[in-house]
């Protein structure tokens, strides 16, 4: 918040000033700010797709989903080339309305598998759906990104929205196989996030890229 706060006041044009003030305002559940802070980010540069994606994502979690889904969908007209996480405003939007088929098929066009959140919205789709086997292999593959995620998920999705939002992605991901306990206690779910950091900078070691 501190240096979002320096950078624009630094230079009052400055879009990624405003856009790092947005998302801190999002995760402090400041909505009133965190809007219009990204009202500002977007209107000193509308042609800016990232900015326009990641302020889709943070205002579908504030319950603003086709109002997200449409930005979202207007970065992506402006970058053809557009990485597969700007599609999760649109999932989100439609897994939200419970549309779970189409909210599916929104996730199976991702292609993010070195994500591990890619395969966590594809497992609680394939859930709540009853798609036992793919929801299995959905689980695997998260699994295999952060091994301890049935630990972290309350704090991991915790960040993003309301309780009732985060219960609807946990019911998808329990349905799919994924042990989640009724609650964790933060010290549980710190200590989920830092065995995570060990096992992937394992792996790196193991394969030459750490």
């Amino acid at each position: 918040m501190a240096a979002a706060r320096r950078a624009v006041d630094l230079d009052p044009a400055n879009m990624m000033g405003y856009l790092c003030l947005a998302e801190a305002h999002f995760f402090r559940h400041d909505l009133g700010a965190f809007r219009a802070a990204g009202e500002r980010a977007m209107a000193l540069n509308p042609l800016e797709s990232r900015a326009l994606a990641w302020m889709g994502l943070m205002s579908v979690h504030c319950g603003e989903g086709d109002h997200g889904a449409a930005l979202a969908a207007q970065a992506m007209e402006l970058n053809p080339n557009a990485p597969g996480w700007y599609r999760y405003a649109s999932f989100f939007n439609l897994f939200y309305k419970r549309e779970y088929q189409a909210a599916l098929e929104v996730a199976q066009k991702v292609h993010m598998p070195s994500y591990w959140y890619s395969h966590l919205i594809l497992a609680t789709a394939y859930g709540h759906l009853g798609r036992t086997a793919e929801a299995q292999k959905a689980v695997h593959d998260l699994l295999q990104l952060y091994p301890n995620f049935g630990l972290a998920a309350w704090s991991e999705l915790g960040k993003w929205g309301p309780l009732e939002q985060v219960k609807q992605v946990i019911a998808g991901l329990r349905k799919a196989g994924l042990e989640i306990p009724e609650a964790v206690p933060d010290a549980n779910a710190g200590s989920a996030r830092a065995e995570t950091k060990k096992s992937v900078a394992a792996r790196k070691r193991k394969s030459g890229n750490g």
